[in-house]
């Protein structure tokens, strides 16, 4: 049996580490023709077109293949349950609005608009080949004030929506919760804000109030106030 002695030369190893999503590929039966689509609809960069083949797009954090395929195949799978569209991944987005009517604006099909709550607001929406994708906004707090129809409402709906493990059942609670979260999304949407002022004047100043606390006291971390 021989003996293998370590000499303290040996290379060190380290540990795999993932680095994020390099790129996705997509089918198509026209790559120049979904090319175009992709830069004109979704704003995308396209970078490589070999027509008949495939096609590169980047877009922020992620490259996008394009990929010629003459067997008709989509991303999608379907639910057990009801057989809907699954989508296998879902874009990140700031402004959802903005896209959503970009889309619907270019005869896209389009879903409606959904509060997934912690997961932000979201949409699906079909390429010209029938790949189906989600969109998801988790940039901002959407607050569907037309909720709160009384002041207790309105606490249970903040904590579900801040994200707030400890019970929040007054104004102190609301303000402790907000005033101590350096990092709040960049945008907090207050849905239905007239209808919920004329219905509570009193609750609806005290927010605006707590929210510019917040703003004042984490001048880094600015959350955008947008009524609606």
């Amino acid at each position: 049996m021989s003996l293998q002695w370590k000499t303290g030369n040996e290379p060190q190893t380290k540990p795999f580490e993932w680095a994020g999503l390099a790129c996705v590929y997509i089918p198509t039966r026209d790559v120049a023709k979904a090319s175009e689509w992709y830069n004109r609809v979704l704003g995308m960069k396209v970078t490589l077109v070999e027509p008949g083949s495939h096609a590169m797009l980047s877009m922020p954090g992620m490259g996008l293949f394009l990929v010629q395929t003459d067997i008709e195949s989509t991303v999608n799978y379907y639910k057990q349950d009801g057989g809907q569209p699954q989508a296998a991944w879902c874009f990140k987005v700031k402004n959802i609005e903005d896209l959503h009517g970009r889309l619907a604006a270019s005869d896209v099909r389009v879903s409606e608009l959904t509060d997934r709550d912690e997961c932000g607001i979201n949409f699906q929406f079909y390429d010209p080949d029938g790949n189906f994708f989600d969109v998801n906004d988790d940039y901002r707090i959407f607050v569907p004030l037309q909720k709160a129809e009384h002041e207790e409402a309105l606490f249970t709906l903040l904590k579900r929506k801040i994200g707030s493990k400890e019970p929040v059942a007054d104004w102190e609670a609301v303000s402790a919760t907000l005033l101590s979260s350096s990092r709040l999304p960049g945008r907090i949407v207050l849905n239905e804000w007239e209808t919920f002022r004329s219905r509570l004047p009193e609750s609806a100043d005290r927010l605006l109030w707590v929210l510019d606390q917040h703003n004042m006291l984490h001048p880094e971390k600015r959350a955008e106030i947008i009524v609606m």
